[in-house]
C-alpha cells in the first residue's frame, strides 16, 4: 500500500470548522488504485511492474467531503531515491528477471571476450602465414620481423593511448573503435598486394587489439555481477589461448587448401570476429561506472536494473560507484592543488 501524505492547514475562524478544507489530505492509495485509471492518473511507464515504489501527492480540492475524502487529481512522482527496496513482485516474476540477468551477462561477456580471442588469434596466425608470406614477396630475414613484430609495436603503443579515449569517450564507444579498426587492419592484410601495404595492416590491426585487450576486461568487470566478475574476466584470459590455438588449426588447414594464397585467407579471417563485435556492441550498454564518472548517474542505474537481480542489489552499487568516484575526484583535486 503506497501513501500520499499531506498536513492538514487549520482555519482559525470558527466558520471554517464546518467549511471542507482546500487543504491536501492524508490518503492511502491501494494496489487496486493503482490500475484505476479513473482515480490515478499515471504514466504506465513508470509502473515498472510493481518494482518501483511511486510517490503520490493529493491535489487540494474544494470539494472534500465530510469523511475527509477529495475529488482532487492526483499527481504522479517518481524520484530516483524512492525506487522501492522491497520486492513485491511474485517469485514469476522475479525468475525470469534472474533468467534475464543471466542471459545478458552472457552475451556481454562473450561479445567482451572476442576482443580476447582476436589477441591471441592474430598474435598466433602470423606463425603460420609467414612462410607463404615469404614466398609470395620474397622477403628477407629483417622485413619477415618488422611484419611479426609491427602488430605487437602498435599494440603496445596503443594500449598506452587507449587508457584516456576510455575516459573521454568510454568503454564502449572505444571497444566499437577497436572493432572497426581491427576489420580495417585485417581486410587490408587479406587484400595486401606488397610488402608494404602488408607492414600497414599489421599495424592498424594491432592498434585494434592494443585498444580491446585493454578495454574489454575493464568493461566485463565493470558491467558483470561481482559475484561473477572473477570468472567473467578469467574468460577473457582463456579466449587468447583459445585464438591462439584457432589460428594454429586454420594456419594448418590452409596450408594444406592453398599453398600460395591460404595466407590471405589465414589473416583476413580475423575480420569475421571483430564484425561480430563490432554489431553486438551497438546494442550493448556502457559501463555505469563511466556513466557515473560523467556525470550520467541516471543512466548508469538504467544499466544496472537491467543487469542486476533486484531493485536493491543495483541502488547500493549505484552508491558505491557514486562514493568511489567522489573518493576519486577528491584526490585528483587534492593533488592539482599541491601542485
Amino acid at each position: 500500500t503506497l501513501f500520499a501524505t499531506s498536513t492538514l492547514e487549520q482555519n482559525e475562524s470558527e466558520d471554517a470548522a464546518n467549511t471542507p478544507s482546500n487543504s491536501l489530505h492524508l490518503s492511502e492509495i491501494s494496489d487496486d488504485d493503482l490500475d484505476d485509471d479513473d482515480s490515478l492518473h499515471q504514466n504506465p511507464n513508470h509502473r515498472d511492474n510493481g518494482k518501483t515504489r511511486l510517490l503520490y501527492n493529493m491535489a487540494s480540492s474544494e470539494n472534500c467531503t465530510d469523511d475527509g475524502e477529495c475529488d482532487g487529481d492526483i499527481s504522479l512522482v517518481e524520484e530516483r531515491s524512492v525506487l522501492s527496496l522491497n520486492s513485491n513482485y511474485d517469485g514469476n516474476t522475479n525468475t525470469l528477471r534472474i533468467q534475464a540477468v543471466k542471459k545478458n551477462m552472457l552475451t556481454l561477456t562473450t561479445l567482451a571476450a572476442i576482443g580476447g580471442f582476436l589477441f591471441g588469434y592474430d598474435t598466433g596466425v602470423i606463425s603460420g602465414a609467414m612462410p607463404p608470406i615469404q614466398r609470395a614477396f620474397d622477403l628477407n630475414t629483417i622485413q619477415q620481423e618488422i611484419i611479426v613484430s609491427s602488430t605487437v609495436l602498435s599494440a603496445f603503443i596503443a594500449s598506452l593511448f587507449g587508457s584516456s579515449l576510455n575516459t573521454i569517450k568510454g568503454r564502449k564507444y572505444t571497444i566499437l573503435f577497436a572493432s572497426a579498426v581491427f576489420t580495417i587492419g585485417a581486410v587490408n592484410m587479406g587484400i595486401a598486394w606488397s610488402y608494404s601495404s602488408l607492414v600497414i595492416g599489421r599495424i592498424i590491426v594491432g592498434v585494434g587489439i592494443g585498444l580491446a585487450s585493454l578495454t574489454t576486461p575493464i568493461y566485463i568487470a565493470e558491467v558483470a555481477e561481482p559475484a561473477m566478475r572473477g570468472t567473467l574476466v578469467t574468460i577473457n584470459g582463456l579466449l587468447i589461448c583459445f585464438g591462439q590455438f584457432t589460428a594454429g588449426m586454420v594456419d594448418g588447414i590452409l596450408d594444406q587448401v592453398d599453398e600460395d594464397n591460404g595466407w590471405r585467407l589465414m589473416l583476413g579471417f580475423a575480420a569475421i570476429p571483430s564484425i561480430i563485435m563490432f554489431i553486438g556492441f551497438l546494442f550493448l550498454p556502457e559501463s555505469p561506472r563511466w556513466l557515473v564518472m560523467v556525470g550520467r548517474s541516471d543512466e548508469a542505474l538504467q544499466v544496472l536494473l537491467n543487469v542486476r537481480t533486484s531493485d536493491r542489489e543495483a541502488m547500493d552499487e549505484l552508491k558505491e560507484i557514486e562514493q568511489v568516484c567522489s573518493v576519486m575526484d577528491a584526490n585528483v583535486n587534492a593533488a592539482a592543488v599541491n601542485n
